[in-house]
């Protein structure tokens, strides 16, 4: 992604009437260079409120200069506030033309402040509208250390759905009918670079689209749910609105057709409790050959668009106030046409409202973001490599490039000559009952956890302070069995429909077959396919195993014993059974370093237990076979499935750094595949990104930015296209 100049204006209540702190911060585009300062606004709010009653009625008057003068006039009155945002201007244009990225964050006791039309604001000097155009991006932010991290998806695995209701009986509330056919190929059309068939909520009886076969399903509240709790990315909603005691209310369906009136706030709750579309578009309704030139909702959907964000939507962009028809025809397809070059939210609608600038109406579609990033989708990538090769492999091709150096060549060549360790973690197994943060966080709700709230998606801290309190280990460890359990019979009903009384082991095994059997690049299917000798694991689940069983080779399981400080009786070792014994392709070793679920005193759960575990493979060397201590210490590392800034993979890295024979690692290129660091878990992820590039960069490994199931289904095209497997002799 680019580099940018940022600017963030945060707005305080003060006691004096229509006067605020402001405080201002600025940042380089390295994210480690910060300016900031104090000063103040000076708002008239009666005189703004009885403009902003004309100007959002969507007439031409010329009073939307008169709001836009006085709101900027205002915003700037402090002549410290006007020359630091002269001072980072300048400094992005002297950086070849940087674009600067503003952030408007209002203090919860300055809420009055949403209802101001910031995007009006204009250049206090030459009077010129500020945010129309691809040089200064504009949102209004919002955070909250309640809210948890969005973790982005790729761009070609989005998912769009459009919604749009026309209830049969509109005419009984004096509202027009809209015109579904239309808004939905106009809705289609916007998002064909980002989903071409996105799914589809509207009323009957709707012309098809374009020549689709799709059939729409009822816009009712139910479906609306069922819909969002499949998951979905974008959610592009037009109907009607209006407010009811401020509260701003959707004009949905029943299953009959008529009206249903559904009060946003409730809707807002129901949506918290899922995972959340990285972005909704409220769209201004258009009626049906009414041949209206203005359309609006009366502000109920741009009210409601602070309310999605508080239930944790990313970026919700809405209209503010009646808007021209021509407006939204001409902003839609610019913004979803940028947002499908980078996934920058801001950028897209700055440069779509620089489209409709000659409009009376440009500043009315309105954003509210809390990505500070802007982003809501990523490009799988090695660090270092240009994120754009990830949409056309075309681009950015280098014929000089030394292949010798490409980490899939050398990864590749490693494979196959029986070179190479993967290590999963944990997030290689997310998909089956969630991550380790969700079980953290689901703990620390339930038993108050009261330490620092970043804390609190930390599995081995939220884990230690719950087994300080029950004052037993096991209790502790039977509770995580019990919890995984729900979380399975809770997420496959219909598979484990029969198994309700079955135990983890058993559950578990049957979601595996069941993910693999509809996932031709799920991540144990993928890597049981490979010819790896030995496997280490930091997962606790047996799902490698059982999908090596499944490729028809006879895997070993083995334990690590880490600990001998409580009593805990290990199962003999499989080299003390068969001394003979010699991992290979066909015969592979599975080594859990920390534990398994099938054996509940073997996990390393706690704060104390990762201690323990690095005191005791660190003064007992031979607690780890001579097979695996050379599979970690002679071989190229592929570590899939940690977050790299976590406990489990600075404690696994450093014990394998402490073991004997570890300078030869330096000799190979390792791996490491990581997910973009997440929106709401740094304060800078790109700094973020760039203190674990710098951090791992000294012990030879290569980050691949990405999901493990990305990396995992490109490791598996190149294996195949790059006929590896059929010139793979097997191993001595």
């Amino acid at each position: 992604m680019p580099g940018y100049t940022e600017l963030e204006i945060t707005l305080l209540s003060r006691m004096d009437p229509g006067s605020y702190d402001v405080y201002l911060v600025s940042s380089q585009p390295d994210g480690e260079t910060f300016r900031t300062i104090w000063g103040s606004a000076q708002l008239d709010l009666q005189h703004l409120s009885e403009l902003s009653d004309d100007i959002r009625l969507g007439t031409k008057d010329p009073k939307v200069t008169d709001y836009s003068d006085l709101l900027s006039k205002g915003l700037f009155a402090d002549q410290k506030v006007l020359t630091f945002f002269r001072e980072t201007l300048s400094s992005a244009q002297n950086q070849g033309g940087l674009p600067l990225r503003v952030r408007l964050v209002i203090h919860p006791a300055a809420l009055e402040l949403h209802s101001l039309h910031w995007e009006t604001l204009r250049d206090p000097q030459n009077g010129s509208s500020l945010f129309t155009g691809a040089h200064i991006f504009f949102s209004r932010y919002l955070d909250s250390e309640s809210w948890g991290p969005v973790q982005r998806r790729r761009m070609d695995k989005l998912r769009a759905l459009v919604v749009v209701a026309s209830p049969s009986d509109l005419s009984l509330y004096k509202l027009a009918d809209l015109d579904v056919a239309g808004e939905l190929a106009r809705a289609t059309e916007y998002l064909q670079t980002l989903d071409p068939e996105p799914d589809m909520l509207a009323s009957h009886p709707a012309t098809p689209v374009a020549d689709t076969k799709v059939i729409p399903d009822t816009p009712t509240l139910d479906n609306l749910m069922a819909h969002l709790r499949k998951g979905c990315d974008i959610v592009y909603v037009v109907c009607h609105g209006t407010l009811k005691d401020g509260r701003p209310v959707l004009w949905l369906e029943n299953s009959e057709g008529k009206v249903e009136r559904v009060d946003g706030n409730d809707l807002v709750d129901r949506l918290a409790k899922l995972e959340q579309p990285r972005l909704v578009v409220l769209a201004s309704c258009q009626s049906a050959g009414s041949g209206e030139a203005v359309v609006g909702d009366g502000g109920a959907l741009v009210a409601l668009g602070p309310r999605l964000a508080e239930a944790c939507v990313p970026a919700v962009v809405a209209m503010q106030g009646n808007i021209a028809i021509s407006t939204i025809n001409s902003f839609m397809p610019v913004f979803f046409e940028e947002l499908q070059k980078d996934g920058q939210i801001d950028r897209a609608v700055s440069v779509a409202r620089g489209a409709i600038q000659a409009q009376f109406d440009a500043w009315k579609p309105v954003l509210f973001m809390r990505l500070k990033s802007g982003s809501i989708w990523y490009v799988p990538r090695f660090a270092g490599e240009d994120p754009k090769q990830g949409e056309d492999p075309k681009q950015g091709e280098d014929p000089t490039h030394d292949k010798v150096d490409d980490p899939w060549s050398s990864l590749l060549s490693y494979i196959e000559n029986c070179q190479c360790t993967p290590i999963l973690g944990a997030g290689v197994s997310e998909s089956l009952v969630g991550s380790t943060k969700e079980i953290a966080r689901s703990w620390a709700d339930e038993y108050n956890f009261p330490m620092s709230p970043h804390e609190r998606e930390d599995l081995p801290q939220v884990a230690q302070y719950m087994g300080t309190i029950k004052k037993s280990a096991v209790l502790l460890r039977i509770q995580l069995r019990d919890y995984i359990q729900g979380e399975l019979l809770r997420l496959y009903p219909g598979v484990l429909k029969d198994m309700q009384h079955a135990h983890l082991p058993e559950l578990m095994k049957a979601v595996g077959v069941h993910q693999r059997a509809m996932n031709a690049m799920q991540p144990h299917k993928v890597l049981a396919g490979l010819p790896f000798r030995v496997y280490v694991t930091a997962s606790a689940d047996n799902l490698l195993a059982e999908a090596l069983v499944e490729d028809g080779k006879q895997p070993e399981v083995e334990l690590c014993p880490w600990t001998e400080n409580r009593g805990m009786v290990w199962p003999p070792s499989v080299f003390e059974k068969d001394p003979a014994y010699k991992p290979n392709e066909k015969q592979p070793l599975v080594y859990h370093l920390f534990g398994s679920l099938s054996n509940l005193d073997s996990l390393v759960l706690t704060e104390d237990d990762y201690f323990d575990y690095l005191i005791g493979v660190t003064d007992n060397k031979e607690a780890i076979p001579p097979v695996v201590r050379d599979a970690l210490a002679n071989r190229a590392l592929l570590f899939l499935g940690f977050h790299m800034e976590e406990w489990d993979f600075r404690v696994l890295l450093r014990s394998i750094e402490s073991q004997q024979g570890n300078r030869r690692l330096a000799q190979f290129a390792h791996v490491a595949v990581q997910i973009d660091p997440e929106e709401g878990q740094f304060i800078n992820s790109a700094g973020a990104r760039r203190y674990l590039e710098k951090y791992f960069e000294t012990s030879n490994i290569s980050i691949y930015w990405g999901s493990v199931e990305d990396f995992l289904a490109e490791l598996q095209k190149q294996w195949s296209s790059n006929g590896c497997a059929e010139r793979f002799q097997g191993c001595d």
